[in-house]
């Protein structure tokens, strides 16, 4: 198994092959900062800062530096409508952000982080890939119904580099730019509604850009007060416009996503979700079981 030889820093294989162009467009769709916001993953968030969203943050500077690990598998790998392939992939996440608190509904987060991914199988190994992601997010949130509901309207832009496993000039470079707004609903400590809409807008150097609306409606659940263990049940509308072409997707994610914080430190997340996805462009059709668990150390200061 490839995995045994995939260290936490992930060094880097000898595959140099340039990937498929399935795996290219599957590449596209991960979320290379570990944070679990991509659409296979649904609602998930950073757990170890869900609880500190209903507390007043008093610090005006604070970080985290992180570790994550996460095994993904999917039954269709490569997101295709025929010719389904089944693999997983063991990625490798290292990163660190900085928080202003400018008061106590605006802050700005700047985060970097690294990636490496890995696919289980040999023959998939020259569509093994490195990212690396500098972003910077400003939120203003605020508390209404006497703090029993929470507003928040992010504003955020990223810069993405992919690179093969071997080195050399990046596979692609992207920016995106992205803007939205989340109501979450606080009826008891234990059940947390949340509806969010998100707009993406991706720029890459070369290729085709496109719009993304990202439509989610979830719940949190708390079963064990105090246990820092959540049950997260979701569904997720994306539509996906490209910019050069009259290209358009739309896709349905439902998700069930349980998050262990058994340490101040450490988590484990399991995610499973099933994406059926439909394009005016064949060949861009898919759908796939998919499941993922999250191992994640992180130091908050």
């Amino acid at each position: 198994m490839k995995y045994l030889s995939v260290l936490l820093l992930a060094l880097p294989l000898c595959a140099v092959a340039q990937p498929s162009p399935a795996a290219l467009e599957a590449i596209g769709r991960q979320d290379p900062t570990g944070s679990g916001t991509f659409h296979r993953i649904g609602m998930l968030r950073e757990q170890e800062n869900t609880v500190s969203r209903l507390q007043q943050i008093t610090d005006k500077l604070s970080g985290q530096v992180r570790a994550n690990t996460m095994l993904f598998a999917s039954d269709n790998i490569f997101n295709t409508p025929n010719n389904r392939e089944s693999d997983s992939q063991l990625a490798e996440f290292l990163g660190a952000n900085l928080r202003v608190t400018f008061n106590d509904a605006l802050k700005l987060n700047s985060s970097y982080d690294a990636a490496f991914f890995r696919h289980n199988k040999d023959a998939n190994s020259g569509n093994d890939f490195d990212t690396s992601t500098f972003r910077q997010q400003l939120t203003y949130e605020t508390f209404i119904l006497n703090n029993k509901a929470s507003v928040g309207i992010p504003l955020s832009w990223q810069y993405s580099e992919v690179y093969r496993t071997g080195g050399g000039d990046p596979l692609a470079q992207t920016w995106t730019y992205s803007s939205g707004v989340e109501f979450s609903w606080f009826p008891n400590s234990r059940v947390f509604p949340t509806f969010s809409y998100n707009y993406f807008l991706s720029d890459p150097k070369t290729g085709s850009g496109k719009n993304k609306h990202d439509f989610n409606l979830g719940v949190t659940l708390i079963p064990f007060q105090g246990k820092r263990f959540y049950v997260i049940p979701s569904v997720q509308y994306s539509y996906e416009d490209f910019r050069k072409s009259s290209r358009t997707d739309k896709a349905w994610t439902p998700t069930l996503t349980t998050s262990w914080s058994p340490l101040t430190f450490f988590a484990v997340d399991a995610v499973g979700s099933y994406t059926d996805s439909a394009s005016n462009v064949g060949t861009s059709e898919f759908e796939a079981f998919t499941a993922t668990l999250f191992a994640r150390l992180f130091w908050n200061w």
